[in-house]
């Protein structure tokens, strides 16, 4: 047990002493523990298990003699470790020599420190690089927070809005966030260190070191561009109108320049606009499809378009004065077709009327009038300016609206549609009468509002609501809701709400409107085509959705899987690209007559992805309202194949395959010769008998059950089985038997057609051996390798025991196959090979990967010398001498490398790998020797082995001398 004593100091720096001795672990620990936390570990194992947890040791005195690992590869471990390589090590040791001391600074100590300890020295070392480890975080610390306050003021400054630039008082580009590279074209690294002036245009750079030093008398920023036009250059040498806020920056570095650049092309653009949009105006309204007029303020019309004189029959010549206009105003309207306009000359608001005008016709029409009050720069009132349309028609459709709407309303009661309205400025809320029959109340006992309604909506649907609601009345374009109610009978219905804003004629919202519809029935008859449709999903024959011109609208995953198409490949397709020998005249025909009928069972043929031909079984129906056709489809190719093979033998029972027909109780009737040939039975011999007269006694009473189930429900049964000829001999064939039954589906026969087999039961038994084991040597493969090595590992990792792998390499081997050729090469592997496998436990495994490399599983190890034991007979016995056909003494050597699971790895590419690797240290070694993955298990091996061979040496003396041991 390691000797590990902790002392906790607060706030103390922590030193961690590695020695394998207690009496040093002490002196170190009394030296250290009044001004530092003492951690202790007796070896280096617990010494690397110590720097690795949180908070890492400060400083390490590591000890350089200590069994196992020494305090140079205890070094070199933390050094290796990203948690561990930063804490210093100052090795303490009594080996004083230079050499060792340069040795261990060369790995990454910091010190050395020699035994006998002197305190004095000891404590100033240690005090030393303590404090430069302090200094050394603070420093680290300090650089930390400078970067993550760079980074901060960085992501303001590209986060901002408006492009920034930066500039020194020279004029050169210091810093530019992003938004700045993407107004002027430029990467951000480009800009860097470019004079301000190649972003302004040539004709303006001349003046621009002189405004800027103008600028630097400024005591505060000032906009500029602002109501004059500033043009800014891009990289592609494009203008643009910019507006810039100039700031100056006094720094220790100098003069700089903040600029906060916008870009005004559009503003100065809309400006250009303005300025004309007059003439445009009277070019539009002349163009315009209404009727246009302005008048001053005594209402005297100023101008009116083409459409007013056209409607009118006025001459464009002829002077339009307000008592003209009059005149031509329906005799009833004249008093109150513009009172509005003189009432409301203050109000800043439209004014509609409606009024009689008459036309160039002499016919009296309504007109929809709207205008407006104009105002000059000073607020004044000047006029009016509006517009006016033909509403006669509109008019004589009032009354037709009047009775469409109780024809709504009639209509939502036969819909179970209600419509309702909520007035924006007072929350009120109005519902339909049929809204208070889809709520399932009543007008007298409910008062609608938006707590009402929420209180019948259902408590898991009341936050869509209140959200879909919210969206409504702030002017979002929406999509239906559907949500659920509760009756006051506690029953559940779905509703379907949909809408949205009604607008005043300024286009302010004045109100929200919409429509509520009781769904329950098509939820249900939803659910119930989601069923359907989950059943065609589903379903083992496939189906598809076709329009009139063939193209293919819809498909399941098992037509697709029919005919070897993913579902998005065949949703591109016409169906004529899927059949194959039909003309187009016949798929014509087909359409016409399901058309006519509604529906049709038929036989078509369908080129399956790869090419071939499958034959398909199609029951189609037509679905006029949607002219649509609906196809399921089921691949009878098997079933024409069978119908196919059926016909033939009516006609030539006498084929080559064995075929025998039998009654109902298995008595046979009729045999062909392929059918004696096959089991030695002449017809005279077998008719008459029962056909369990065949049985091979190979399968029991359930296999035949299952058989006779097969053939009395689906009416046929294949399979393979095993039956015996007339000379005894056993042998596997591939039996089909059909049952044959009479016009009242009656079973009266069953034809049974069986194959011999034999031949290549024999073929898939030589490919399972090619598949698995090594032709020349017969020994498994490195895939069965794999396999046994993967159950191997999980049974060991469940049972707790461990394995190894023994990685095999033959020494000489390539002289042998240089000088006697590859002939004498393969039938020394496979000696080798016989050697390997005598040496061997039943429970083990020699594989051959190829060439001369062999590797030896060895499951269920009690201890690793065991295996040091085998890999040491191995290599004994394979140095003996090979007797070859074409020489009688060949001698060859071998080296083996050796992992263990659990401790070189719990995978089996990791054991593979780390055998390998031990299998190199092996030949490094001289060869004709084993290693371990680890070197302590190597070195152990081998002293074991040398002291066994030293006890045996010491018996065999002794009895010579006749001496007794103990």
């Amino acid at each position: 047990m390691d000797n590990v004593e902790t002392s906790t100091y607060h706030q103390k720096s922590t030193i961690l002493i590695v020695d394998d001795i207690r009496s040093n672990q002490e002196v170190l620990t009394s030296l250290l523990c009044t001004d530092y936390q003492v951690q202790v570990a007796g070896n280096g194992i617990r010494a690397l298990e110590i720097a690795q947890c949180h908070p890492h040791p400060d400083l390490i005195l590591l000890d350089v003699n200590m069994p196992q690992m020494n305090g140079y590869q205890v070094c070199q471990r933390l050094l290796e470790n990203p948690l561990t390589r930063d804490i210093p090590v100052i090795f303490i040791t009594s080996a004083s020599d230079g050499e060792s001391e340069a040795y261990g600074l060369e790995l990454g100590a910091v010190d050395y420190i020699s035994k006998p300890i002197n305190p004095a020295i000891t404590l100033r070392r240690v005090r030393n690089q303590v404090l430069l480890r302090v200094h050394e975080a603070k420093r680290k610390q300090a650089e930390r927070r400078l970067k993550d306050s760079e980074t901060y003021i960085r992501s303001i400054f590209d986060a901002t809005p408006d492009a920034m630039l930066i500039s020194d008082e020279q004029g050169v580009i210091t810093m530019a966030n992003q938004k700045a590279g993407r107004l002027l074209g430029y990467p951000i690294s480009e800009l860097l260190g470019q004079a301000i002036e190649v972003l302004v245009p040539e004709r303006f750079r001349a003046g621009h070191p002189a405004l800027r030093a103008q600028f630097v008398t400024l005591e505060m920023s000032r906009p500029m561009g602002v109501g004059c036009e500033v043009k800014a250059l891009r990289k592609d040498n494009s203008e643009f109108d910019v507006e810039i806020s100039l700031s100056p920056i006094q720094t220790e570095q100098g003069l700089f320049f903040a600029s906060a650049m916008r870009d005004i092309t559009e503003r100065v653009q809309n400006a250009a606009k303005l300025k004309a949009s007059e003439e445009r105006f009277r070019r539009m309204s002349n163009n315009a499809p209404v009727m246009i007029w302005l008048t001053d303020t005594a209402g005297e019309p100023t101008f009116v378009n083409q459409v007013w004189l056209d409607f009118v029959g006025f001459d464009p010549a002829q002077d339009l004065t307000h008592k003209a206009w009059l005149n031509i105003v329906h005799p009833d309207d004249r008093v109150t077709a513009f009172t509005a306009y003189y009432q409301n000359i203050e109000a800043e608001q439209a004014i509609t009327t409606e009024y009689r005008l008459r036309n160039a016709n002499g016919n009296w029409r309504w007109v929809l009038d709207k205008g407006m009050p104009l105002y000059d720069e000073s607020g004044v009132f000047s006029g009016y300016i509006g517009s006016a349309i033909d509403i006669t028609e509109r008019k004589q459709a009032q009354q037709l609206l009047q009775d469409k709407e109780r024809m709504l309303s009639e209509s939502q009661h036969i819909a179970h549609i209600g419509s309702w309205s909520m007035d924006l400025m007072t929350n009120s809320i109005a519902w339909s009468d049929e809204t208070y029959v889809v709520y399932g109340v009543t007008k007298e006992l409910f008062v609608p509002s938006e707590k009402t309604l929420f209180e019948l909506t259902h408590q898991h649907d009341r936050a869509a609501m209140k959200a879909w609601v919210n969206d409504c009345r702030a002017g979002k374009e929406l999509q239906e809701l559907d949500f659920r109610i509760t009756l006051t009978d506690g029953a559940i219905r779905y509703l379907r709400g949909s809408g949205g804003l009604q607008y005043d004629e300024m286009g302010k919202p004045i109100r929200m409107v919409g429509s509520v519809q009781d769904v329950t029935e098509r939820k249900q008859a939803n659910q119930v085509l989601h069923q359907l449709k989950a059943m065609i999903d589903i379903s083992l024959d496939g189906f598809l959705m076709v329009d009139l011109q063939g193209n293919v609208l819809q498909v399941n995953e098992a037509y697709a899987k029919m005919v070897g198409y993913s579902v998005d490949e065949l949703t591109d397709k016409n169906i004529n690209q899927l059949k194959t020998l039909e003309e187009p005249e016949r798929v014509n025909a087909y359409i016409t007559k399901i058309v006519s009928q509604g529906d049709d069972l038929f036989e078509s043929r369908h080129r399956h992805k790869d090419g071939h031909i499958i034959d398909i079984e199609v029951s189609a129906a037509y679905l006029p309202e949607f002219q649509q056709f609906c196809l399921f489809c089921r691949d009878i190719t098997e079933r024409k194949r069978i119908e196919l093979d059926l016909r033939i033998a009516a006609t030539a029972f006498e084929s080559q395959e064995a075929m025998v027909i039998t009654d109902t109780q298995s008595i046979i009737l009729r045999v062909n010769k392929a059918f004696s040939d096959s089991t030695g039975y002449s017809e005279d011999e077998i008719v008459g008998q029962k056909i369990n007269l065949l049985k091979s006694g190979r399968h029991d009473a359930a296999f035949y059950a299952a058989m006779w189930e097969s053939l009395l429900t689906d009416g046929s049964w294949q399979g393979e089985i095993w039956d015996r000829r007339k000379n005894g001999e056993i042998y596997p064939k591939w039996l089909s038997i059909t049952a044959v039954k009479d016009s009242n589906y009656v079973i009266s026969h069953y034809v049974g057609t069986h194959t011999d087999i034999t031949e290549r039961k024999a073929a898939d038994e030589k490919i399972q051996q090619l598949a698995f084991y090594d032709p020349l040597t017969e020994l498994p493969n490195r895939r069965l390798l794999e396999e046994r090595l993967k159950h191997g590992i999980s049974m060991e990792r469940r049972d707790g025991r461990q394995l190894a792998l023994l990685m095999l390499d033959l020494d000489k081997f390539k002289a042998v196959n240089d000088s006697l050729g590859h002939l004498a090469g393969d039938e020394l592997l496979q000696q080798v090979a016989k050697r390997i496998t005598a040496k061997l436990r039943e429970v083990d495994m020699v594989a051959r990967l190829g060439g001369d490399e062999f590797v030896v599983l060895l499951e269920d190890i009690a201890k690793p010398e065991d295996v040091a034991r085998v890999a040491k007979e191995i290599i004994a016995d394979l140095t003996k001498p090979f007797c070859l056909t074409l020489s009688d003494n060949i001698r060859i050597g071998a080296s083996i490398g050796i992992s263990l699971y659990p401790q070189h790895g719990d995978s089996p590419e990791t054991l593979m790998d780390h055998a390998d690797a031990a299998l190199y240290q092996a030949k490094d070694a001289g060869r004709g020797c084993f290693a371990y993955f680890s070197e302590e298990l190597t070195l152990a091996a081998q002293k074991r082995i040398y002291f066994t061979r030293s006890r045996l040496r010491i018996f065999q003396i002794a009895g010579i001398l006749g001496l007794k041991v103990f």
